[in-house]
Formats: C-alpha cells, sequence, structure tokens
C-alpha cells in the first residue's frame, strides 16, 4: 500500500470507530433508561402496596404497611445516586458530543479522500479525532467509565459498517482495497 493510502485508511479506520463508539454508547443509553424506568415502576407499586396494606387491614398491618412505605422512601432517596441515574446523562452527553465530532470529520473527508492533503495533514486530522474524543470522555465520565459490553460492542460495530456502506459505498469500497494492498 502506497504511503498516502494508509493515511487515508487510518483516517476512515477512525471514523469507523468514532461511528461505533456512538452506536456503543447508544445501546448503553437504551439499557440504562430500561432499567431506570423498570426500578422506577417498581418503586410505585412497592409505594402503593405499603398503602393499600395500610388501608385494607387497618390496624393489624400497622408495621408492614408502614416498613414497605419506609424502604420505598429510603429506595427513592438513593435512586439519585445509582449508576444507571448518572448514566442516562452521561450517555446522551458523550453521544451527541461525539455525533458532532463525527460529521466534522466526514466534511473533511473528501479532501481526505481525494488526495487533497498530505500525509502530515491527514494524520494531524486522526490525532486530532483521537484527542478530542478522550478528552470528551475524560471530562464527561470522569473516572467511572462504562462497563464492557461485548454484545452492545459488536452490535455497535455492525452498525457502524452499515451507515458507512450506505453513506460512502464507493470510498469504503476503495478504502477496503487499499487495507488489502
Amino acid at each position: 500500500m502506497n504511503e498516502s493510502r494508509r493515511f487515508q485508511v487510518e483516517y476512515w479506520t477512525e471514523m469507523l470507530q468514532l461511528k461505533a463508539h456512538i452506536e456503543y454508547l447508544q445501546l448503553h443509553h437504551e439499557a440504562s433508561v430500561n432499567r431506570q424506568r423498570n426500578l422506577n415502576a417498581g418503586l410505585a407499586v412497592l409505594s402503593s402496596l405499603g398503602l393499600a396494606l395500610w388501608v385494607i387491614l387497618g390496624d393489624a398491618a400497622e408495621f408492614w404497611s408502614a416498613l414497605v412505605i419506609v424502604l420505598t422512601a429510603i429506595f427513592h432517596a438513593l435512586v439519585p445516586y445509582m449508576p444507571d441515574q448518572r448514566r442516562v446523562q452521561d450517555t446522551a452527553e458523550l453521544r451527541n458530543e461525539l455525533q458532532e465530532l463525527l460529521l466534522h470529520a466526514e466534511r473533511q473527508w473528501y479532501e481526505v479522500s481525494e488526495g487533497q492533503l498530505n500525509n502530515r495533514q491527514i494524520s494531524g486530522l486522526t490525532i486530532t479525532i483521537r484527542e478530542r474524543k478522550s478528552r470528551l470522555e475524560r471530562n464527561i465520565f470522569g473516572t467511572v467509565p462504562l462497563p464492557r459490553n461485548e454484545k452492545f460492542l459488536a452490535e455497535a460495530e455492525m452498525e457502524a459498517e452499515r451507515y458507512f456502506n450506505t453513506h460512502y459505498h464507493k470510498n469504503r469500497l476503495n478504502v477496503q482495497e487499499a487495507q488489502r494492498e
């Protein structure tokens, strides 16, 4: 593979990985939203159960219904500190920021793919994407990264491939040919 094609392939690969990262965040976001919704529904049922016990059984159930109500109140107080509560916000924020970064990278793809930039410029653009992605992850997630999920990862990679095959079919084939050389 000639030297300039190698830099184009690296840039393409970085865009592909960025899209996969966005899809991975989306899958984590959806899973966190679903867990949060289920937890809230469970707490609502538990709270209602405590009140129902109190009303139906009267004084005989005072202790048990009060216990259920107290436990529900404790869970409601702890919900904001649970990982999914924060993860819903963080994954949405990072996904949106990375989507903007991907659109910026896609805008530059034409110049990269047409050979209008030299190797140093293409390498600089590739490194800039990596730096911005890393900085965004650090600023949003801090020291608590997402747990690794192999199923989400495989699905995200397939979705990224689908996206690029749909939107960049001709360029994708050229990059694949360069990778085989």
